[in-house]
């Protein structure tokens, strides 16, 4: 997620001086708890950026699965050179929700096989529209897709988005039942 945001003025200091900023996110059960993410940050930029994980987001704030697609609110406080610090600043719009790992694609609801050989296989996927489906990221970048044998080593690779069909080949060995897997790349 990246937050940006001007710096305050005035506040009662220099505008040379660096201030450094604490941030501070609400607490996913929907209380008006903040809890601090401890990782500010120092700047005497007049325009700021700063890019937050979600991993770390969804540890402090405690955000599960449920959760996905729900506004993540973020608040800064500043405080300059000389401790002057300023009051907690509106909470950001709901423009960032919280995301996290794209749905898998098992079996063959999702997955259709195109073509089959003795030694080869063609197959092609749906593509994903309901942002539950992939994590609510900004967007699909590309397939992840995996296939194993009853021996249960895998085989992998991907594909760049909208490419939504591979050729396999190598499936050497006749009568052998094979899984095939498919999940979207996202930027999470």
């Amino acid at each position: 997620m990246t937050l940006n945001w001007l710096i305050p003025s005035p506040l009662n200091a220099p505008s040379s001086s660096s201030v450094t900023y604490k941030f501070e996110i609400r607490k996913a059960d929907g209380t008006n708890t903040w809890i601090d993410l401890v990782n500010d940050t120092s700047s005497t930029n007049a325009t700021l950026t700063k890019i937050f994980d979600m991993a770390d987001i969804k540890t402090k704030a405690l955000y599960v699965t449920g959760n996905k697609g729900q506004p993540i609110k973020i608040r800064i406080t500043a405080t300059n050179s000389l401790s002057f610090a300023s009051s907690a600043s509106e909470a950001n719009s709901d423009s960032a929700v919280y995301q996290e790992v794209p749905i898998e694609y098992a079996g063959t609801t999702l997955i259709t096989i195109n073509s089959v050989t003795v030694s080869s296989a063609s197959l092609s996927w749906a593509d994903l529209t309901a942002p539950a489906d992939y994590g609510y990221a900004n967007a699909i970048t590309g397939w992840k897709y995996w296939y194993n044998s009853s021996s249960g080593s895998f085989t992998s690779g991907t594909t760049t988005q909208p490419n939504r069909t591979v050729a396999l080949s190598g499936l050497t060995t006749p009568g052998t039942t094979f899984s095939f897997f498919v999940e979207p790349l996202t930027v999470y």
